[in-house]
């Protein structure tokens, strides 16, 4: 017989939940990319390249340009506010096809195996802070865990870091936040049987509508930012 004197798991003694090495999503965003990344000059392939340059990378998007004027090439969007110019530079010129150009109004420098340097030129996207609030009722009360996993649905659509610190990336760049995608994940929570649920960006007044969001702009979200309220 064994007496397990301090509970597994609880932070109230020191402990730190385990979790599992990746999670569901983490594993098909992984899994996604080991496709996409071994290819080449594909839209897809610069942005799985781009992407894995660096984990403060947040979200990619790659377009291709065709203009008689300006050239032939792409041009690539990265959320990435911490990420130094020249490492996403380098992701672009090993990912994109010989021959094309990059666009953009940033740039960074590759050191070429002669010691040149070649110029690639990329955007950097903006992050649009969104507020998440929910009032809810419950047949028999929601505990702190459902309540966690609830955010979680939340962050995991829009993007950011949910309550086990892993980071989602959720919505592309430039992918407006969809109002009913959010209610319905706050009803999917065993126990909800009727919600209130508000939206906006950062400093704006909540509401039930869709918040558009710029080309220019990334849809983040996080712990801090959804406030779940019981009735």
């Amino acid at each position: 017989e064994v007496e397990n004197e301090l509970p597994t798991g609880e932070p109230d003694h020191g402990f730190v939940r385990g979790r599992d090495r990746e999670t569901d999503a983490e594993y098909r965003l992984r899994y996604q990319n080991s496709f996409t990344d071994a290819g080449k000059a594909t839209l897809h392939a610069i942005e799985a390249g781009v992407f894995n340059a660096d984990p403060g990378i947040e979200s990619v998007d790659a377009e291709e340009i065709r203009d008689v004027g300006d050239g032939y090439g792409v041009n690539v969007t990265v959320l990435a506010p911490e990420v130094d110019d020249d490492v996403i530079a380098e992701a672009i010129f090993d990912t994109r096809a010989a021959g094309l150009d990059s666009f953009g109004e940033e740039q960074g420098e590759v050191v070429l195996d002669d010691d040149s340097t070649k110029v690639e030129y990329f955007d950097r996207a903006d992050r649009a802070t969104v507020e998440v609030d929910v009032t809810i009722e419950a047949e028999d009360g929601l505990s702190d865990d459902a309540v966690d996993r609830l955010k979680d649905r939340i962050i995991r659509y829009v993007g950011g870091e949910d309550t086990d610190d892993i980071s989602y990336p959720g919505l592309g760049i430039g992918e407006d936040v969809v109002y009913d995608q959010i209610f319905f994940r706050v009803m999917q929570t065993p126990g909800v049987v009727q919600a209130d649920v508000f939206i906006g960006r950062e400093g704006e007044i909540p509401d039930d509508e869709n918040i558009d969001i710029a080309d220019d702009e990334v849809a983040m979200t996080g712990v801090d930012e959804v406030t779940v309220n019981e009735q």
